[in-house]
């Protein structure tokens, strides 16, 4: 089997028509990625050395060539391979599992958004990052993925925040078949999308959301209030993008995280009380400098690419942007 080694000296092997991320997750090496279908570019590695061939195209690249990208999500080596990144190693020994879950509640928060609570066996401790999300199976097969909402504790119990797609067959599903006590099956947790430990402290978290890309972040901020790790923070500001007041299915509050702000923004309707706009472009007016600054960014693939690019052409540095881009089709969330 062709072997990939990474910047750090991490080595993994990969099988025979399979990504070089698949082979990462199932040997519990983390590297970075969201999407899993080449959309986000996440996952995009340099290739140093070795050649790989997308699965799907047949399209080989050859190395070495500081710049010749790849996708490890859609890739896999066709020759031992190096490749100009490092793994993460908060991610190590997080592996994708595949579980049975049951439904245990159901709740409508408005005609579009419903949040479930599933329940994992209690003797198969599930691990994961506060950001990560999961896929659920529905009983006819249909696969999408969601965040997980709330932070990691010793429930065994998984907070979903459910959007209406229109004409979506899972859709359907959550919204006309699902109920409590029905037995589903997930797979996860997956995703690079996670807090990132703080070596400094006096610095700023800028958290940015559209839609159901709160539950991520929302699962990041109880995280913070319930440990140690907000403290380096001088200041917390969260950003969720909506467009208009219905739109609004939870209400933020973190009483314990100190100089915290919450500023909701409204993309069509507005009244004078509220702010209008786009929630990267009230972000970068809020925050003069953005020296020490950490930004978390998750919802619709056009606002995260959209902040990635305004917030570094401010200055900041690329390693300093988290992002989980929700694409359609891939994360139903």
């Amino acid at each position: 089997m062709p072997s990939v080694k990474l910047k750090d000296a991490s080595v993994f092997f990969c099988r025979e028509g399979q990504t070089i991320l698949s082979a990462a997750l199932e040997q519990g090496i983390g590297l970075e990625y969201s999407c899993r279908t080449g959309r986000c570019k996440t996952c995009a590695a340099n290739l140093l050395q070795g050649s790989t061939k997308r699965l799907e195209e047949d399209l080989e690249r050859n190395g070495p060539a500081v710049n010749s990208p790849i996708l490890t999500c859609l890739d896999t080596p066709t020759t031992d391979i190096s490749l100009d990144i490092e793994a993460r190693s908060e991610l190590t020994g997080v592996v994708p599992r595949l579980l049975p879950c049951r439904i245990t509640e159901l709740k409508k928060l408005s005609d579009n958004i419903q949040t479930v609570l599933l329940k994992l066996p209690p003797k198969q401790p599930f691990m994961y990052l506060p950001g990560q999300y999961v896929d659920v199976i529905a009983p006819n097969g249909i696969r999408r993925s969601y965040s997980i909402a709330n932070p990691p504790d010793n429930s065994q119990q998984l907070l979903l925040h459910i959007q209406r797609v229109p004409a979506g067959e899972m859709s359907d599903f959550w919204f006309n078949q699902a109920e409590e006590g029905d037995l589903l099956r997930l797979e996860g947790p997956f995703g690079s999308f996670f807090l990132r430990e703080q070596t400094e402290s006096g610095g700023s978290l800028i958290c940015l959301a559209t839609g159901t890309g709160m539950a991520p972040i929302k699962s990041i901020l109880e995280y913070l209030q319930e440990s140690e790790k907000a403290k380096p923070f001088k200041r917390i500001a969260l950003y969720w993008g909506l467009r208009n007041l219905n739109d609004v299915y939870w209400h933020p509050d973190f009483p314990t995280l100190e100089n915290f702000t919450y500023t909701p923004v409204f993309s069509r309707e507005a009244s004078a009380k509220q702010t209008l706009g786009y929630i990267q472009d009230v972000a970068l007016r809020d925050f003069s400098s953005l020296t020490q600054t950490m930004v978390y960014a998750a919802g619709s693939e056009r606002m995260t690419e959209s902040a990635r690019r305004q917030f570094l052409d401010a200055g900041l540095n690329p390693a300093q942007f988290i992002s989980d881009a929700f694409v359609c089709s891939a994360k139903n969330r």
